[in-house]
């Protein structure tokens, strides 16, 4: 069965669900500074171009003039997908988190960001903007970017957490309003050539923003992040399987993959997820890596090969599922 059921772009059929998995696939191939498109299930103009740039740029689609057309069994989609043919998808767009208090993981909360924090830092208590064009805290908190900020994951989402003025600001100490929150989101938003330098531009950042926001309030927003994304995975049966009964350090591993790539990353992941549904951790290890080399994510993916192969060691004998084995590396045992 095809990835998408029906034609998605210039004179397609353009059922919302197949144009909301095309739209996530023409974001993932992005050049690299480009800001996504607006996954919203609608063609336009915009996603019309997107398709057409993604044909332009693959030489091997033989097309005299790119059609600006994704078809169910055509080699646009087959490139998009990274030349593979995944499982048919049923697009989930998460609902509101669950409850702080239902954690379903097996690894703890606090597992979570002893892992995370140093590959994401805890320090940016400020809004700044990451090399994708995203407006971002810190903890690895990253929401929408220009296009998408009325969505739930732009701005909405930054009003959930708690802001106070800075210390060198009149009102010092004192609750940010929703407006003074969206002025610091916009603000942010319209410093694109300094997004695009990446890190190091934490000086800038702060000058710019009146905001900060508290240790406590991130902790927040990332259990809810994380309780959303494991939500995402566990109701994609489908490609994944039973996620709740995964080996503590392949939870983590996937749930890491959506903190580096998002929640939707099975997309361009069709070899990782079969592995995890079969249980064949060792396969895993070796898919969960990133094209990306910038920043952290190379640490990042030896850390998710330690946990995927402390894994198959768990599913040889050696350790509880139900108990993090990472950040030591168990030894596999021959069978």
């Amino acid at each position: 069965m095809a990835l998408v059921s029906g034609s998605v772009g210039n004179r397609g059929k353009n059922l919302r669900a197949d144009v909301l998995i095309v739209q996530q696939l023409l974001n993932a191939n992005l050049p690299k500074g480009r800001p996504p498109l607006a996954v919203d299930g609608l063609v336009g103009p915009k996603t019309i171009a997107a398709i057409v740039e993604f044909q332009s740029s693959k030489r091997s689609i033989t097309l005299a003039t790119p059609s600006g057309l994704v078809t169910p069994d055509g080699q646009t989609l087959r490139l998009l997908t990274g030349g593979t043919s995944p499982a048919p998808v049923h697009v989930f767009i998460p609902a509101t988190a669950p409850s702080e208090t239902m954690w379903p993981a097996r690894f703890t909360f606090e597992e979570f960001l002893s892992f995370s924090e140093p590959l994401e830092g805890n320090a940016a208590n400020y809004m700044f903007m990451v090399q994708d064009l995203q407006v971002a805290t810190g903890m690895g908190i990253t929401w929408s970017n220009k296009a998408n900020r009325n969505s739930p994951s732009g701005l909405k989402s930054a009003l959930t957490l708690e802001w106070h003025f800075k210390p060198e600001h009149p009102s010092h100490g004192d609750p940010c309003s929703r407006t003074d929150v969206a002025k610091d989101y916009d603000e942010v938003l319209t410093h694109e050539d300094l997004g695009k330098k990446g890190p190091g531009q934490a000086a800038q950042w702060q000058n710019i923003t009146q905001c900060r926001t508290t240790r406590e309030s991130l902790r927040k927003a990332v259990r809810r992040r994380v309780i959303s994304n494991f939500n995402t995975v566990r109701l994609r049966g489908d490609l994944f399987g039973d996620f709740t009964a995964y080996p503590a350090d392949a939870q983590l591993c996937v749930i890491s993959m959506t903190w580096g790539v998002g929640p939707n990353f099975f997309l361009t992941y069709p070899k990782f997820c079969a592995a995890c549904k079969d249980a064949r951790w060792l396969e895993a290890s070796k898919e969960c890596t990133f094209k990306n080399k910038v920043n952290t994510l190379p640490l990042r993916q030896k850390q998710q090969q330690i946990m995927m192969r402390n894994a198959e060691a768990v599913k040889r004998g050696e350790g509880d599922p139900a108990r993090l084995q990472f950040p030591n590396e168990v030894f596999i045992p021959i069978l």
